[in-house]
């Protein structure tokens, strides 16, 4: 009797432990989350205890790495709280710490986002995913988002809020120029290297920028400034 009864509890712990990896972290955006915790979320079999987890961060990180499954999935949690349709390099934005000590973590979501199909040029909520990077203080964010391709001149749609219709630097200015100017330029750096490097690459192909030409425009037409 006491042995059925070990066995029935061991089950009960089992499944519970499993069902609740299932409901969080059977799609992208749960095992995000647990990619971005860096050990935050400890592990436990404890049935009553809300930090059970059957993985942790390195293990999310090598699903989202090393498998497929998850991309279209959409998992109970994620439901109820309607992330389904969520920009995914938002959501791995907001994975940062406090201190932002993993962004190179979140980095990588970003890069996994981007594989999956992402644009960089996203918007959730009203803001663009490069905006986000401004909201959430990260400079570093900012700058892997311009190398992937994010437009700097994207505005925020957001009626009835100051920053509406404010481009990045300008919501950086709009957020920072008070309370963190240090930060603030280092958002400005961030931008104008940017720009930069649009300028030269445009100038890299005589007769035409590289995007112009790539979608079968004659040379010397700008076909790419309509994009």
């Amino acid at each position: 009797m006491a042995i059925l009864l070990l066995t029935v509890l061991l089950a009960f712990a089992v499944v519970s432990v499993a069902w609740r990896n299932y409901a969080v972290a059977s799609d992208t955006y749960g095992l995000m989350s647990l990619a971005a915790s860096d050990g935050e979320f400890e592990r436990s079999w404890n049935p009553f205890d809300n930090d059970g987890w059957l993985i942790g961060s390195e293990a999310a990180f090598w699903l989202l790495s090393n498998t497929q499954f998850h991309a279209k999935r959409c998992a109970p949690l994620s439901q109820a709280l309607h992330r389904c349709e969520m920009s995914r390099i938002s959501w791995a934005l907001r994975g940062l710490s406090a201190d932002l000590s993993n962004e190179p973590r979140v980095a990588a979501l970003i890069d996994i986002a981007l594989a999956l199909g992402a644009d960089p040029n996203e918007v959730e909520d009203g803001l663009p995913v490069a905006h986000e990077a401004v909201l959430f203080g990260s400079p570093n964010m900012l700058k892997k988002l311009v190398d992937v391709g994010a437009d700097m001149s994207a505005r925020a749609v957001k009626p009835g809020k100051a920053f509406d219709g404010y481009d990045v630097l300008q919501y950086a200015e709009h957020l920072y120029r008070e309370r963190k100017p240090h930060l603030l330029e280092q958002f400005k750096a961030v931008v104008n290297s940017g720009e930069k490097s649009n300028i030269a690459m445009q100038r890299t192909v005589p007769g035409g920028t590289p995007l112009a030409l790539a979608n079968g425009a004659p040379p010397g037409t700008s076909a790419d400034r309509e994009r």
